[in-house]
């Protein structure tokens, strides 16, 4: 992983990978491993959670855009 962050709220680490670019996430107790965003995504850099709308947010720097 590359960038983390934790929603609190619901108990989930999301984190980025470079390697097999992915948005994963993963419960606090570290059970529950899932890729939730594996297409369409080349250079995931940084990460961060809108906990109002639930959203995840990342900068893609190889697609240079934001999702």
């Amino acid at each position: 992983p590359n960038y983390i962050a934790i929603d609190p709220l619901v108990g989930y680490l999301f984190y980025s990978d470079w390697g097999q670019p992915h948005i994963g996430r993963i419960n606090l107790d570290g059970s529950n491993f899932v890729k939730i965003i594996s297409t369409d995504i080349a250079g995931p850099l940084g990460l961060t959670i809108d906990l109002i709308t639930n959203r995840i947010f990342w900068i893609d720097r190889r697609l240079q855009r934001l999702e």
